[in-house]
């Protein structure tokens, strides 16, 4: 579908500049939610990825498989990205699930599943060092 396609080409070349594309493929009444955040409109949207990517000093995303059914599309994917204040600056690899609900050709409903320990919590200089610590003592 032509509209998962662009998507897919917004997030795997995702960058500051390409935040106003994204009415290219989500509908003015968008839903986007993910574990830190929930976000209506596109006007919303803009402001949050742009808010996001300001302070990203790199952000992409590989799309590992797309299936559908019916309007639903469903993206398991890799995001890699660095941030100055997140691990050091190095790169941080999360993966995740996007659930895509499409009506009239364009997104209305976008909801990320991903784990946000990993993806900061576990990152942080004492904290992170807390969390793999307990998350070891689980494991045993």
């Amino acid at each position: 579908m032509e509209v998962i396609d662009r998507l897919v080409e917004f997030y795997t070349s995702l960058s500051l500049d390409s935040v106003e594309k994204l009415d290219q493929f989500y509908s003015e009444d968008i839903v986007f939610i993910d574990p830190a955040h929930q976000v209506s409109g596109i006007l919303a949207l803009k402001s949050y990825f742009a808010d996001l990517l300001q302070n990203t000093q790199e952000c992409r995303f590989v799309i590992n498989a797309v299936n559908q059914e019916n309007n639903t599309f469903f993206l398991t994917w890799c995001m890699v990205y660095r941030h100055k204040r997140i691990n050091r600056g190095r790169e941080v690899s999360v993966e995740g699930i996007s659930k895509i609900v499409i009506e009239d050709d364009l997104i209305t409903h976008h909801r990320d599943y991903f784990d946000l320990g990993i993806m900061i919590y576990e990152q942080l200089p004492i904290v992170g060092g807390l969390i793999r610590g307990v998350k070891g003592r689980l494991a045993t």
